[in-house]
């Protein structure tokens, strides 16, 4: 790592309390640099939040501390009105006799030092019924129910989800948990997932009921999603984060995880990952067990998570079929260049992954 990247773990470690000091010193630290680093991570709230931490010696000049600081506010303001958003939706469903699960994002939070510095972007949805039965009827009442009473225009880029903006933030209503379009290998998991899915958890917000996923779903979803992100776009330290501060803070049923894992291809991933969260974020290896260490392995998926700019907008619903077509010419193109992260996340071929698009394609036309 070079030097900006090493400051940044630094302050993580602190921030996350597994370290309670900074051993740079000040001077020799670009610290604009290492604030667009943490942008491009999303990072920056969790980073600011070490600053109380540590010396004023040691943190950047006024001018920069002062705009991190305001960064810092920002992201707290959007996560009180994130949290607003996700319990209107939730009163919504309930009001209509559904349990709106929400995946990912508003859960993830909840596993940080502070949960209003993890910063939240969309909102992934999955509803279900009282029974844990899912429908595409089920979908469809929901949003016809938004359209007709706050006028909301629902879009469906792909089978995979709906998309439509609530109280400034968009959110996906899924229809699977995985794009099973994208991978036949995703099949197997969104079944998997979907069943654990029946176990989801309430937790009470402001007198609402909010349903989070369960622990062994979000063992397998947040890896997967992970891994998914890593192959075909590019992954943050904060996806590394959700990962590593979620198994800090849960009893993990790792033969379980390990054995899907295996199934699904993504053991050398997951080995990487829990490498880069004990040797580079300070985990105890207690918590994050390795199956095989390839230190080799783990350095180049964390230089990638670093330096990864591979990023690609995903087809819009008013998209034609050959502009969807050309977008999986490119996507599959990038995988070939980038075939080796392939490797480590799919148990099928780059070819049999794009034939099955292509096919999923078709099928949807």
């Amino acid at each position: 790592m070079n030097n900006c990247q090493d400051v940044v773990f630094q302050l993580l470690k602190v921030a996350l309390g597994n370290s309670d000091h900074v051993d740079y010193v000040s001077e020799l630290v670009d610290w604009k640099m290492v604030m667009n680093l943490v942008l491009n991570q999303g990072i920056v709230g969790i980073c600011f939040d070490a600053f109380c931490h540590i010396p004023r010696s040691a943190r950047p000049d006024d001018k920069l501390f002062i705009k991190w600081m305001g960064q810092t506010l920002l992201m707290e303001e959007r996560y009180r009105k994130y949290e607003e958003t996700i319990i209107k939706l939730s009163e919504i469903a309930h009001n209509l006799g559904m349990k709106m699960l929400v995946l990912k994002g508003y859960g993830c939070s909840r596993n940080y030092p502070q949960p209003k510095y993890r910063p939240c972007g969309d909102i992934d949805i999955f509803l279900i019924s009282e029974n844990g039965i899912h429908s595409a009827g089920m979908m469809q009442h929901f949003e016809t129910y938004l359209e007709n009473t706050k006028g909301i225009k629902v879009n469906a880029p792909n089978a995979h989800h709906t998309q439509f903006e609530f109280q400034q933030f968009l959110v996906e209503n899924h229809a699977t948990i995985l794009d099973v379009d994208a991978h036949k290998s995703s099949i197997y998991l969104n079944n998997l997932l979907e069943d654990l899915a029946l176990s989801a958890e309430p937790l009470t917000i402001r007198d609402t009921q909010v349903w989070l996923p369960s622990v062994r779903f979000n063992s397998i979803h947040l890896l997967r999603h992970m891994a998914n992100d890593f192959a075909s776009v590019n992954t943050t330290i904060r996806n590394v984060l959700d990962w590593a501060t979620f198994i800090e803070t849960h009893e993990i049923d790792w033969p379980f995880v390990h054995k899907v894992a295996d199934k699904a291809n993504m053991n050398h991933f997951l080995d990487a990952i829990n490498g880069i969260c004990v040797n580079t974020l300070g985990y105890s290896a207690h918590k994050f067990p390795i199956e095989i260490k390839d230190g080799i392995m783990e350095h180049k998926v964390l230089k990638e998570i670093l330096t990864c700019s591979d990023r690609q907008e995903h087809p819009q619903s008013g998209d034609s079929f050959m502009e969807r077509l050309s977008y999986d010419f490119r996507k599959a193109h990038r995988m070939w260049r980038n075939s080796w992260k392939y490797q480590i996340v799919y148990n099928e071929s780059l070819l049999e992954s794009f034939l099955w698009k292509v096919k999923s394609r078709m099928k949807a036309h």
